[in-house]
């Protein structure tokens, strides 16, 4: 499947071990990811060795089917859906659970700025363990703090992009050996939590009325569902799948929001004046959401620009589909490229650009857009999409009717996310965009490297002046190749070089040609190599070792031809001596 045919934006590409194609029209995308044929997901190394086919979102076909009906009527149970008999009972849980985040906040901030973190990350745990466990969490509860640092780790180190996904020989290296055996250590430490929890809760479980998933699960079990099915290991996959779904999407959700709302205080200004229109002086209701308009759209904005899921979900096909004419095979990965629909200027008028007014109609009401996907879409798209919204929703509306949200200093907020990688087509322009964001001055982790970044000439000056700064970094490729005793630069035989030696050369010479063509491939390869420089390590990989080889038989076809060059030089020296002598005689 080829991009250059397509009539749409779609291509194909190989990471690591697998097919993939890539996805960039939200009108494709709904269509795959409505076919039966794409509902299983790809075997991404790290992802199939923690979760095993189990749990729900990364759960085998059979079984996933199965229990996604099970948690959609148990959602519908507690009211944690849309039409949900219960919904105000479900309502009513956040609405607690933010009043009492409120009064944390007021002990807290009595005296210093707060940072939300923390205390985020706490109350969105405690409304996942009240809907998972039928218990709430209390503040200083170890088992949180436990938790939430062994899920972060694990969330960060299980990312799509990992390369142990695509590349599973590389957990035989000593840094992904290591890093495989923490995450899972960090699901162990997790699932005994759980299983304390669990233990807890069925000492004052009541089966014929579930009121959480666990006592919804053992009355599946009471009933004589299928044991292959509805088994103690399902039953802490299942806890474990649900609560870092949830705690870790609602968490981020949260944090991005009050960070843009920091960030413009011309949008909180707004949503307060809502608020006051719509409740006046009372705590937001469960029947007041319907009339908020303005911070659905703010938080749809927030979702759009900053996608907690850039690129998607990803699927895989059980069997051979075509789409809009084009085949795509069997075994093959779907990656949905929600970040570039969502930056789409076809869609986002300046798409860069924080304008929650773009989620607005005519009349000040909200809509969606059929471009936004922020759950993605299909069978298997996000079955927490309604917790997420109402919570969200709840939660900005009483935070600021009782808090301003402000930035600490003047200095700007970090809205970047990750810094993935620097374009290696323009690393420089990269760079000079976070000047724009950070400063003249601005502190960066490249790979193992700490770099500090000046675009500031009278600082640089000044720095560059100093006799502490004379040292060169550890570069690998440098330090490999050309021993930490020169670099490319010195190893350039151009004009200045020919004249330095005393010989200049015709335009056929092939000493010329074979120099300029080594030295094409020489700076070629320091380029593709780059990340060698700060990641020494992906040396042992095939594409890297083979750019390490080629540039140091490279380099040494260079010196081959200087040495020659310094040959012939120094022999032309010694018969101008002997000529000078044979003259003076």
């Amino acid at each position: 499947m080829s991009s250059r045919t397509m009539e749409f934006p779609s291509y194909s590409i190989r990471l690591g071990m697998l097919s993939v194609v890539v996805v960039a029209d939200v009108r494709i995308i709904k269509k795959i990811l409505a076919k039966d044929e794409t509902l299983e997901r790809p075997p991404l190394y790290l992802v199939t060795t923690v979760f095993e086919g189990k749990g729900l979102a990364q759960a085998d076909l059979d079984l996933w089917k199965d229990q996604r009906k099970f948690v959609a009527s148990f959602l519908r149970t507690v009211g944690a859906t849309k039409f949900s008999p219960n919904r105000k009972a479900f309502e009513t849980l956040i609405k607690t659970h933010v009043e009492e985040f409120v009064q944390v906040v007021k002990s807290q901030a009595f005296y210093k700025p707060v940072d939300p973190s923390e205390l985020v990350s706490h109350f969105v745990s405690s409304i996942a363990s009240n809907l998972l466990l039928g218990k709430p969490f209390s503040l200083n509860d170890k088992k949180v703090a436990d938790l939430s640092r062994n899920l972060n780790f694990f969330n960060k180190s299980i990312l799509f992009g990992t390369p142990l996904n695509l590349l599973p020989f590389l957990r035989f290296l000593p840094p992904y050996k290591k890093k495989l055996t923490l995450v899972k250590e960090a699901v162990q430490r997790v699932r005994e939590i759980q299983r304390k929890l669990v233990h807890e809760c069925e000492k004052s479980t009541c089966v014929d009325s579930p009121s959480n998933l666990v006592e919804a699960f053992q009355l599946q079990i009471a009933e004589g569902k299928p044991e292959h099915i509805y088994n103690v290991d399902q039953l802490h996959r299942l806890l474990f799948d649900l609560y870092v779904t949830f705690t870790e999407t609602t968490t981020n959700s949260l944090l991005w929001i009050l960070l843009y709302l920091a960030q413009y205080p011309e949008v909180q200004n707004k949503i307060r004046q809502e608020l006051f229109h719509v409740l006046e002086d009372k705590t937001v209701e469960v029947d007041d959401l319907v009339n908020l308009q303005y911070i659905k759209a703010t938080i749809a904005e927030v979702a759009r620009i900053r996608s907690l899921t850039p690129l998607g979900i990803p699927h895989s096909t059980s069997e051979k589909i075509c789409i809009e004419g084009f085949t795509i095979p069997k075994g093959v990965m779907i990656m949905p490229l929600l970040w570039a629909i969502h930056m789409d200027p076809q869609f986002y008028k300046e798409p860069e650009e924080f304008r929650p007014e773009r989620f607005l109609d005519s009349h000040g009401h909200f809509f969606k857009p059929e471009s936004f996907l922020p759950f993605q879409s299909g069978k298997r798209m996000c079955i927490g999409e309604e917790i997420a919204k109402t919570t969200a929703t709840i939660f900005i509306a009483g935070v600021l009717q009782n808090f301003r949200v402000e930035r600490v200093g003047s200095t700007p907020l970090d809205l970047t996310g990750y810094l993935h990688k620097l374009d290696p087509a323009g690393p420089h322009l990269t760079l000079t965009k976070l000047v724009q964001k950070y400063g003249p001055v601005y502190w960066v982790k490249l790979g193992s490297i700490n770099t500090v970044v000046i675009a500031d000439a009278k600082i640089l000056k000044k720095l560059s002046a100093k006799d502490e700064t004379l040292g060169r970094p550890p570069l690998y490729i440098f330090y490999t190749v050309f021993d930490g005793k020169e670099y490319v630069s010195c190893c350039v035989s151009n004009i200045a070089g020919m004249i330095l030696m005393g010989k200049t050369f015709s335009l056929d010479d092939k000493t010329v040609t074979d120099l300029a063509e080594n030295l094409d491939k020489v700076i070629e390869a320091i380029a593709f190599g780059g990340p060698l420089n700060f990641l020494p390590f992906l040396r042992f990989l095939p594409m890297f070792k083979r750019t390490l080889t080629s540039l140091k038989k490279f380099v040494h076809i260079i010196r081959d031809v200087q040495k020659k060059l310094i040959i012939e030089c120094q022999e032309s020296m010694s018969r101008v001596k002997t000529d000078i002598a044979t003259n003076l005689i």
